[in-house]
């Protein structure tokens, strides 16, 4: 079964690689797309939001990295103004504009190579250093980096709790047992476990 859930999650990589390949989406704008994602909404939602970035940045010719840099706080006034964002939505822009200062931050760092970025991008995101990227999403913007774009795996990488709950259902494990499981997989697996599974429903 662990073998199967892998080569499973590999194969869907494959295909989610390609198509974010034909988005034109890179792991700067996947991280972003995570920010809308932050209060639950779907990822349809999350998708149109990250395509009206990419928009607006080309209307300047720039890439979304660039335009993020420059434009950020007139893009969150803009984003404020409408409709989804009134209430709760005020959640994803704090996750957004926590998530660019983090990441640009991180990557004006010019001595830091990928495996220091990626391991103190995966230590800042789990000790919630950005509002509104908890377990799951901290997981996911690490999980694609490593699946989708070939970073490498970051120190002391392990399962998501979401992931965690999946594995006992599937495995018909308690929760004395399920170290047992985890035991079957190595750091490096983890981002392909996740997406063999993402889109199982589990009882609650």
């Amino acid at each position: 079964m662990a073998e199967w859930l892998i080569k499973l999650g590999r194969d869907r990589a494959d295909m989610w690689a390609a198509a974010y390949r034909f988005w034109g989406w890179d792991p700067f704008t996947v991280a972003i797309f995570y920010a809308f994602r932050s209060t639950g909404l779907v990822g349809s939602f999350a998708r149109a939001k990250v395509e009206q970035i990419k928009y607006m940045a080309s209307q300047r010719n720039m890439t979304v990295f660039e335009y993020m840099i420059s434009y950020l706080d007139e893009l969150i006034e803009t984003l404020r103004e409408e409709p989804e964002f009134r209430g709760v939505g005020e959640r994803m822009l704090e996750a957004l504009r926590g998530l660019v200062k983090l990441l640009t931050g991180l990557l004006s760092k010019e001595d830091l190579s990928r495996k220091g970025l990626i391991n103190e991008l995966y230590g800042r995101l789990r000790r919630g250093e950005v509002r509104g990227i908890g377990d799951t999403l901290a997981h996911q913007i690490v999980y694609d980096m490593i699946r989708l774009f070939g970073f490498p795996v970051p120190d002391g990488l392990g399962p998501s709790e979401r992931l965690k709950k999946r594995l006992r259902f599937i495995f018909n494990v308690d929760e004395e047992e399920l170290d047992r499981v985890l035991r079957l997989f190595r750091p490096k697996d983890w981002p392909y476990v996740d997406l063999a599974v993402w889109d199982l429903r589990v009882p609650e």
